[in-house]
């Protein structure tokens, strides 16, 4: 489906392959959207403290309840 989106669409981080083959073929990396530090819970403090990686807002398979109240 990433042929299909433009600058504006939300666009998930999925395998390090398929990141690949998006960018290969359709120029395209994921948008990143990281979540604020309000929203952080002792769980992902300690991921970021130990992996060094963000929270993001948007990801691959969010409820849709969830998608409908941040868009």
């Amino acid at each position: 489906m990433s042929r299909f989106c433009g600058s504006a669409d939300i666009v998930t981080r999925v395998s390090d392959e398929d990141e690949a083959i998006r960018l290969q073929r359709y120029n395209r990396e994921a948008s990143l959207h990281p979540a604020s530090y309000i929203q952080y819970s002792p769980a992902d403090w300690y991921r970021l403290l130990k992996d060094r990686k963000r929270k993001q807002y948007y990801y691959n398979h969010i409820p849709a309840r969830k998608l409908k109240s941040r868009l």
